[in-house]
């Protein structure tokens, strides 16, 4: 108080003790004034306890990242703006933090010095007034923020009920303090919640599933219980037509062309006949097998070929088994074609022929192609996560620094090193996953560079005869005569062949 009213702090601790002085304050100032000054004391009391609530929320909130700087977010508050961006709120928070509540000029000239938004025109051009209100609210939604953390570590630790016990017991009784985890902890614990309810889910859906399937293959024996009834009842055997194929052999011949895969139409109706026997010529099971599913290669369900797909009005006479069966069979290829690996033939010689992976899995889990590579000169050696970390990231560096000191290399190499010291854990072992995607990179160039030029001469042998032979010219009309009484021989390839002048007309 006393460096605002420019007083001398024993005067102003003299004053204070005359106004509370009831024999002494009450009788100076009038009862209206007196209590109209008290008020004013007390609101001003209560602000400074909520800004000194608020700096303590704040400064636990930026204590839970270990870069705050480049870190922190929030968790169970929403504070998204359509005007600040993420990054902008999180300096904004930090500078509140290290200069103080309140002093946003400081706060403004920050913004100013700071290299990460020299290009931010927007930010740089705000008014005081703007910065010091978005602090603000940065500060009060980190205290509100402590507050669901504090509750949340209270519940996960049981002392939320203990206090309830204690607070029904005794109305007085301190509240017990909790330490509120790290905010990696936070995440690593959203994440392994977040991948249980997952977990339980398809493990619902599997159950369902299998339900749903042993219901089906209920109906089914149902069914064939029925048919062998009727069959019994009627007397005996149906004959069944030369030319149309029995309808009670239709669910037979559906589920051996459901596992047939890519297999012609004639082994699958000797496998129907080596099976079921023959009740009607192979022609009618080939032309029912066409009429029932058809053969195709459908990308999105992984097929690498023409496989056969029963048509889904023929569905119904599938079994359970075979669902299942195709089931596993699409899961299987579905995981091959994601996480496999892409492959190429070349020649290495005439007789046999070698496989060389042509990528692999990058760290996000997806297919990454290797670039391309002919094999004339030595591979590019394969580097290690610091290595790919500062080539993927020194543009960035330079470009954070002033023109003049962008070319100072120890600059930039310490920057480079204090980044990757700081980088947490999760991220360097995203670098590190690189690392092995460029060690497979390495081996493939040097499986290429390794492998004998035979087959490529030869395939140069052959374009060059087939570019020698394409030069020969065509034969000029009314030459036919003129030729035909000179020997034939055979164009070599090797020799230059005369091409002839064009008549004069």
């Amino acid at each position: 108080i006393a460096p605002e009213v420019g007083k001398l702090q024993s005067m102003v601790e003299e004053y204070a003790k005359a106004f509370w002085d009831e024999n002494f304050g009450k009788v100076r100032f009038t009862e209206t004034e007196y209590e109209r000054s008290v008020k004013r004391i007390e609101q001003g009391e209560k602000k400074l306890h909520l800004i000194k609530v608020s700096q303590t929320a704040t400064r636990t909130l930026v204590s839970l990242f270990d870069n705050p700087w480049r870190e922190l977010q929030f968790t169970y508050v929403n504070v998204k703006d359509k005007v600040f961006t993420q990054e902008e709120d999180r300096h904004l928070l930090c500078w509140a933090h290290k200069y103080g509540y309140g002093n946003w000029n400081a706060v403004k000239m920050a913004i100013r010095r700071s290299p990460e938004f020299r290009f931010d025109y927007y930010l740089r051009s705000l008014p005081t007034e703007a910065v010091g209100k978005r602090c603000e609210q940065l500060m009060k939604a980190a205290e509100k923020e402590i507050e669901l953390l504090t509750k949340k570590a209270r519940e996960d630790a049981g002392a939320f009920e203990e206090e309830k016990k204690e607070n029904s017991m005794n109305e007085n009784a301190p509240v017990l303090e909790v330490k509120l985890p790290r905010f990696k902890e936070i995440k690593d614990a959203i994440r392994k919640q977040a991948e249980e309810d997952v977990e339980m889910e398809r493990k619902q859906l599997e159950g369902k599933v299998e339900e749903i399937e042993s219901n089906i293959e209920e109906i089914q024996n149902r069914l064939n219980f029925l048919q062998k009834c009727s069959k019994e009842f009627e007397g005996g055997k149906r004959k069944s037509s030369q030319t149309e194929f029995p309808e009670d052999l239709l669910p037979e011949l559906a589920n051996i062309v459901a596992k047939s895969g890519s297999q012609g139409v004639m082994a699958i109706s000797n496998e129907f006949v080596s099976e079921y026997g023959q009740p009607v010529p192979k022609k009618v099971i080939c032309a029912k097998i066409e009429d029932i599913a058809n053969k195709e290669k459908r990308k999105e369900e992984g097929d690498l070929r023409a496989v056969w797909h029963v048509l889904p009005e023929y569905m119904n006479l599938l079994t359970v088994e075979t669902i299942r069966h195709l089931r596993k069979e699409k899961e299987g290829r579905l995981e091959k074609k994601r996480g496999g690996s892409r492959k190429k033939q070349i020649y290495q010689s005439n007789e046999d022929m070698e496989t060389i992976e042509n990528g692999a899995i990058g760290p996000d889990g997806d297919f990454v192609d290797f670039p391309p590579y002919d094999g004339t000169e030595h591979p590019r050696e394969c580097k290690k996560a610091f290595t790919l970390f500062c080539t993927g990231t020194r543009k960035k560096v330079k470009k954070s620094l002033e023109p003049s000191k962008r070319k100072e290399r120890d600059l930039v190499n310490g920057i480079l090193k204090q980044k990757w010291n700081e980088m947490p854990s999760e991220e360097k072992d995203v670098w590190k996953k690189w690392q092995v995607w460029d060690q497979l990179r390495y081996n493939r160039d040097l499986a290429i560079h390794r492998t004998p030029k035979k087959s490529q001469r030869l395939v140069n042998q052959e374009h060059t005869t087939e570019d020698s032979i394409s030069d020969i010219p065509n034969k000029r009309k009314g030459d036919d005569d003129v030729e035909s009484d000179k020997p034939q021989s055979v164009p070599n390839p090797d020799t230059s062949f005369h091409i002839p002048k064009k008549k004069r007309t």
